[in-house]
């Protein structure tokens, strides 16, 4: 994996290389929050990540290039 972080005035720059598997259909997931109701101990433990990176990201793009995964978005400073 490769970060890699640039300061563009106002915003922190991010591009994120892997080589992991494809995202399916090559697209970010859509980041919906998993439902919250009922009891405590039937909460789910995860499923908060890419509605925090939808919600927190602006400029959010993915493409799929020679066997890479590049993730690039910027967050304000």
């Amino acid at each position: 994996m490769v970060m890699k972080l640039t300061l563009q005035e106002a915003e922190l720059r991010f591009l994120v290389v892997d080589e992991g598997r494809a995202l399916p259909m090559k697209e970010l997931p859509r980041g919906v929050l998993p439902r919250l109701d009922g009891p405590l101990e039937g909460l789910p433990e995860g499923g908060f990540g890419w509605y925090l990176v939808r919600k927190l990201a602006k400029d959010l793009t993915y493409q799929r290039k020679a066997g890479h995964n590049e993730l690039c978005f910027s967050i304000l400073r």
